[in-house]
């Protein structure tokens, strides 16, 4: 059923001409995930909420790390201690962006509420850090 109605959504999507007749498939890979119903298994409901919210903290605080460690992030930060950097909102955006896609594709199996919410936090923390 689930896949069923995905595919009346791909199918009702406006799409270049190139694309008209390209399958979901090309574009997504769809996996249906089920978490345990909280009526009838309470506790493996909260254990894997609780999971997902260690695991999506790790992601994000792994990504802070790896974005103040960044390579080019460094040489954007001492070129601005020098004088005005050509381009830096564009270079600045570009790491930033690459960073959130990396959290987006490590925590696109958690749950969607929690995964949502730690993407949220890692934004702010990204947005504070190179002030």
């Amino acid at each position: 059923m689930l896949r069923g109605d995905i595919q009346k959504i791909w199918d009702s999507v406006q799409k270049s001409l190139e694309h008209i007749n390209t399958p979901l498939s090309e574009f997504f890979n769809v996996e249906v995930v089920a978490l345990s119903s909280f009526e009838e298994k309470e506790e493996q409901f909260k254990e894997q909420v609780m999971i997902a919210i260690v695991r999506c903290e790790e992601i994000a605080n792994a990504k802070i790390d790896s974005f103040l460690n960044n390579e080019e992030w460094c040489h954007l930060e001492e070129a601005v201690q020098n004088g005005i950097v050509p381009d830096f909102a564009k270079k600045l955006s570009s790491i930033l962006e690459n960073c959130l896609i990396g959290y987006d594709k490590e925590a696109l199996y958690f749950d969607d509420s929690v995964r949502t919410l730690k993407r949220q936090q890692l934004e702010s923390k990204l947005f504070q850090e190179p002030h």
